[in-house]
């Protein structure tokens, strides 16, 4: 085995143990009754980090192991990265749970206070704002819906309003944010 694969396999061994306690704690936080879904976004935002340094490092793992090796090594790399996908998903889908119960509940109060004044009422459609990957053709169309649902939304915090932008960005424009 050359030198360059043994530092590569050290390195994504060491990245894939951090990247195990991460696990671990989204587990915990995800099982919570009432999660902090900041904290979530944080992680989510931490392992999407993780995840790209993998796959750079399984790449050229790949690339150097033997072709005798290499079916074990993909297997292995696999098994991984379908369990940092099925946690990412996971708490998306807990962090998106959470947003519609404090959503339906801020809704049964307005909804409770608009009937209370008025019998009737206007079913408004659920609000989606698509990700944004950093392609300029798009910049317009996405910043218009998350200016509207959020960044003029004075009920959030700046602090909120960046977490919730940075969980609507994808690629090339979720990396340029991605240490702040």
């Amino acid at each position: 085995m050359g030198e360059a694969l043994e530092r590569m396999k050290r390195k994504r061994r060491t990245i894939r143990s951090s990247t195990t306690k991460l696990l671990t704690r989204m587990e915990e936080e995800v099982s919570e009754e009432q999660p902090d879904c900041e904290k979530l976004r944080e992680m989510l935002s931490v392992l999407s980090t993780k995840e790209e340094q993998l796959v750079d490092l399984d790449r050229g793992i790949e690339y150097e192991t033997p072709t005798d090796e290499l079916e074990a090594e993909i297997a292995s790399t696999q098994d991984y990265q379908d369990r940092i996908i099925t946690w990412k998903t996971r708490t998306k889908r807990r962090i998106e749970r959470s947003r519609e119960s404090v959503s339906a509940r801020v809704s049964d109060t307005s909804r409770d206070s608009v009937r209370s004044h008025n019998q009737q009422t206007v079913k408004l459609p659920k609000l989606v704002i698509e990700k944004y990957s950093g392609e300029i053709s798009q910049w317009q169309e996405f910043w218009s819906q998350y200016e509207t649902a959020i960044h003029e939304n004075d009920a959030l915090c700046k602090k909120e309003k960046f977490t919730d932008l940075k969980s609507y960005l994808t690629g090339a424009a979720a990396r340029t944010v991605a240490g702040l």
